[in-house]
């Protein structure tokens, strides 16, 4: 029973894990665009929505769509075009035909202009310049320049910031990547605890038990998972990823058009892509995915070899552990991307082909290295024999 209850463990972990990956796999691959020359203006629209979710808001991005004129962000039922530039006149004059001599571009109807978002530190003089616009006539539906105030909304980080939340390394874009791992881990947490109080009690024991098992096990797949997508974010900034961008092409190419779209569509969130767009989309899923293996076999090792150095664990365990790390990382990440693939619901899919995943790999582990101990011994004592 207690090599069933492993299994099925080994099982939820791959799930909970899987589900950590997509959730991580999806944000680099929205993030891809923060390496470009005007990826600060993305970085910009992505912080501003978790701060404004963290604060209660109903928020969501809507500019990925790449709708002509269309709205970056919504909040509250509220349209934003988030503008990032250098000073405050060229945010300003982004939102008007012919860089500012013409007419206030975005629209959501008939004389109602979007608000603009512009950087914190820019506010005050965005909105003077916007009175001015105001004034020569520029902005259609408004003859007031005291309109001025409620056509420009002020970011919550400043131009500087979002600069550097585009940069690997730096404070700002670790506490980015450190407040979107936490609600991935979240995530994963939470599949990790269902999964294993369900399995506990099939497997005999108690309510309170398995729900003390589950909390433990969700606050180690939570921390796991959170790290995992706060290192994988830093990587996705480096030039670790930019070294991997001629092979992942490469392969995505070999792959074709047709299983590139099953594989981008089955992983990223959003409308299915096809043809070009979708081969393009996969060598982002690829990057995407070895860049969160990298990240949590670091994490996971590292973890462990934290224990082993206090003695929570032996050098046997460790390596135990080493070798399921492994196995659970593997099978998380294939066995969620092929499960999203077979059974087309999102998440559901991918969650049930990583459990399946992580049962066969918790076999495969668990058979090889009981094997080779049995043999280390054997060619231990036939040197001594020889000697």
């Amino acid at each position: 029973m207690n090599e069933e209850k492993n299994k099925s463990y080994r099982s939820a972990q791959a799930a909970s894990y899987g589900m950590g990956n997509y959730e991580t796999v999806n944000k680099i691959y929205d993030e891809c665009r923060f390496n470009s020359s005007q990826g600060h203006g993305f970085a910009a629209e992505r912080a501003n929505d978790h701060i404004d979710k963290l604060t209660g808001h109903f928020s969501r991005i809507v500019g990925d769509n790449n709708a002509a004129n269309g709205p970056d962000r919504w909040v509250n039922g509220v349209c934003y075009q988030t503008k990032y530039y250098s000073t405050a006149r060229g945010s300003i004059n982004a939102g008007f035909e012919n860089n500012g001599s013409g007419t206030y571009r975005y629209m959501q109807g008939p004389f109602k202009p979007m608000k603009l978002e512009v950087p914190s530190d820019q506010y005050e003089q965005a909105v003077e310049i916007m009175r001015e616009k105001i004034e020569n006539g520029q902005v259609p539906g408004i003859k007031d320049p005291q309109k001025a105030n409620d056509l420009i909304k002020r970011g919550y980080i400043s131009y500087d910031q979002s600069v550097k939340i585009a940069k690997a390394g730096t404070i700002e874009s670790i506490v980015y990547d450190a407040a979107s791992g936490a609600v991935i881990g979240l995530a994963a947490g939470g599949i990790s605890f269902t999964l294993t109080c369900a399995i506990a009690m099939l497997c005999g024991e108690d309510f309170e038990d398995a729900k003390k098992l589950g909390i433990n096990n969700s606050i180690e797949a939570g921390k796991r998972s959170a790290l995992t997508a706060l290192f994988a974010g830093q990587l996705s900034k480096s030039a670790f990823n930019s070294a991997l961008i001629p092979g992942s092409k490469a392969l995505a190419g070999l792959l074709g058009p047709e299983t590139s779209a099953a594989i981008v569509n089955s992983f990223r969130i959003g409308p299915d892509i096809f043809g070009a767009a979708a081969v393009n989309g996969c060598a982002k899923i690829l990057r995407g995915n070895i860049l969160s293996s990298v990240a949590a076999l670091g994490v996971f090792t590292a973890m462990d070899a934290v224990k082993y150095a206090k003695k929570e664990i032996t050098g046997k365990q460790l390596s135990h552990r080493a070798a399921g790390n492994a196995a659970t990382i593997a099978a998380g990440s294939a066995g969620f991307l092929l499960g999203q693939a077979i059974i087309p619901i999102p998440v559901i899919g991918g969650l049930i082909g990583s459990f399946i995943a992580g049962a066969t790999s918790g076999c495969i582990v668990n058979d090889t290295t009981y094997l080779l101990e049995e043999i280390n011994p054997m060619i231990v004592e036939n040197t001594s024999t020889a000697d």
